[in-house]
């Protein structure tokens, strides 16, 4: 809205409506406040004017009552001649039998007055009577007030005051040219008041416009400050808050929408979108792998048929239609190296409105790590049952030859009773690890950490590893120092991590290797450190040597027992002490294990 050069709104414009209807608005108000003000006036003058008769006619009535003997004197003609000079009105005094004994009209006496007049019946019948009426002659309405003149209960006559509204005349047209004078004065301030109202109104209001154009141009840099108080500077303020506020939610919708785009790119499921044309909309980085484009971006606008080189998936899109709704299916290719690849994908349209196909949306889940996870659960179930098996049936074949015969050659019932012993120590400890993985995976067994004694765990493994390892010819040292060793640990979990590391060792270790367990301290940790001379490890496999499962080459180890479990819990029990793991191997010289954990 432009204003005018007077700063007068625009003809046409909202403000100027607005003010033409305050212009209306104010000219009609001062007429309708004049008329009631002159209708007051006037009313009052009428009002006072009767009074004034109507107590000249109460003075005369009770004066000739109090001097009846006077109504037949010059007394009362000349109280009435005087009160009517004084009053301009005309004063008559007549008997109860209609005669007129007084009357400031001159002429004959007999022929002013009538008793059947309509202010004389009045008087007869309520005290009082008043009459205004149109005189023969007159344009002007003559009042008539009466009073009768009352003498112990008895009417003797009676006294009409009569006065004609034409002396009002002359004070009517003054007051109302009074009133109009003022009225137009008011009017005429009000329009100027309007004129600087208006302007008032526009200039804040044009500078409001003037800030909401550039907020919707997109430029809120500059706010709209018109330092006032009032509901304009009310409003500008709002303005400036709401386009803060815009400004804040706008970039936080850029933010959400460079996040949602940053967690698609990062997702590990490939997410495609195909428009209703069939081109590429979007692909984020993990759908480069099923396609031929190298990078996501070279596939935008291009064909999903030219861009996917998954023949399944490329099937499945050109097979969608708008009535499928969202569905998923498993699919497999093969590579050209001859591997199986699985994957789930799911379909889903983009629609606009209900029945409006705008694309559809593509998400292949690669579900061929799941498949080879599930794979390597069923070999861990396969090794489980293996190595509860092999002892299951040496315990009972040497127990069968004890029974036949074997009990009675006491070198032989040594010989195997010592072997049933180490059968029954292997199956514990496959039945421990499972627990202790199990635990430590669900946790809901959490490790009882309080301040123990790290040498005492030492101590366990001197009293089940020697004998072991004199059976397989394997010289075995244990080093704790004298003094005792403090951690906020689990004495068992301790025991566990010592008893692992050895017992991988010895399954690595030949006949004739060595294998030393020690404590010692590094600072302000304590190292348990386990030393082998066995086969080592080779560095490929040295990363995922402590993955849960793994194995390094399962013919060479099928036959050596264990079940994969034991480094991955001496890791995550070093982890729950607050320590660590580490490796040091070399294939062909041995192998060297140290759990690091801090003192108490």
């Amino acid at each position: 809205m432009k204003a005018s050069a007077k700063g007068l709104p625009r003809p046409g414009g909202f403000l100027w409506r607005l003010y033409g209807t305050y212009v209306g608005v104010v000219l009609l108000s001062s007429t309708v406040v004049a008329l009631l003000v002159f209708q007051y006036f006037a009313g009052n003058a009428r009002s006072t004017m009767r009074q004034h008769m109507a107590q000249m006619a109460d003075l005369l009535a009770s004066l000739q009552a109090a001097n009846p003997r006077e109504l037949w004197s010059p007394v009362a003609q000349n109280r009435v001649d005087e009160l009517a000079r004084n009053s301009a009105a005309e004063i008559d005094i007549a008997l109860a039998d209609g005669s007129v004994v007084a009357s400031s009209r001159g002429g004959d006496l007999a022929t002013i007055a009538s008793l059947d007049l309509p202010e004389f019946v009045q008087a007869r019948r309520s005290g009082y009577g008043e009459v205004s009426r149109y005189e023969e002659g007159e344009d002007f309405e003559t009042v008539h007030i009466v009073t009768p003149i009352v003498i112990r209960s008895d009417t003797i006559g009676y006294v009409r005051v009569s006065r004609s509204m034409d002396h009002l005349r002359e004070e009517f047209r003054r007051l109302g040219a009074q009133i109009a004078l003022g009225a137009t004065v008011a009017a005429g301030l009000s329009m100027f008041w309007g004129i600087y109202f208006g302007r008032f109104v526009t200039r804040p209001l044009n500078a409001i416009k003037e800030g909401c154009l550039r907020i919707s141009r997109g430029d809120r840099s500059l706010p709209i400050d018109l330092q006032r108080t009032d509901e304009f500077g009310v409003v500008a303020d709002t303005v400036d808050d709401m386009a803060r506020s815009l400004t804040r939610e706008m970039k936080q919708t850029e933010q959400q929408k460079n996040r949602s785009e940053l967690v698609l790119r990062l997702l590990h499921d490939a997410v495609i979108a195909i428009d209703r044309e069939g081109k590429v909309a979007f692909m984020n980085d993990a759908a480069a792998v099923y396609c031929r484009c190298g990078r996501p971006s070279s596939c935008l606008g291009r064909l999903y048929s030219e861009a996917v080189t998954v023949e399944a998936i490329s099937e499945m899109i050109g097979s969608y239609g708008p009535d499928d709704g969202e569905f998923e299916r498993s699919i497999r290719w093969r590579e050209g190296s001859g591997q199986w690849n699985y994957a789930s994908v799911y379909l889903s349209p983009l629609k606009a409105e209900e029945h409006d196909l705008k694309g559809v949306l593509v998400v292949v889940r690669d579900t061929t790590e799941r498949r080879r996870f599930e794979c390597l659960r069923r070999d861990f179930a396969s090794n489980v049952s293996h190595e509860l098996k092999t002892p299951i049936t040496a315990i009972g074949t040497l127990i069968e030859a004890l029974l036949g015969g074997a009990s009675k050659d006491s070198s032989l019932l040594a010989s195997f009773l010592d072997r049933i012993r180490l059968q029954n120590d292997r199956m514990r400890r496959l039945v421990e690890e499972l627990l202790a993985i199990s635990k430590l995976e669900s946790g809901k067994g959490m490790l009882e950490l309080k301040r123990c004694d790290a040498r005492e765990a030492i101590f366990s493994a001197r009293d089940t590893f020697p004998s072991m390892a004199a059976y397989r010819g394997v010289r075995f040292g244990i080093h704790v120092p004298e003094e005792p060793l403090f951690v906020n640990g689990d004495l068992r979990a301790l025991e566990v991590m010592a008893n692992s590391l050895v017992d991988n060792a010895l399954k690595f270790t030949p006949a004739g290797g060595e294998i030393d367990l020690s404590l010692r301290t590094e600072g302000l940790n304590l190292c348990i450190e386990v030393k082998d001379t066995g086969s080592g490890i080779p560095r490929e496999h040295q990363e995922r040597i402590f993955e849960r499962f793994y194995r390094i080459d399962s013919s060479r180890t099928r036959g050596r027992g264990g079940s994969g479990l034991g480094l991955a819990i001496v890791k995550h029990m070093a982890i729950a002490h607050g320590g660590q793991v580490s490796l040091d191997s070399e294939e062909g010289k041995g192998s060297r294990f140290v759990v690091t954990l801090p003192l108490a």
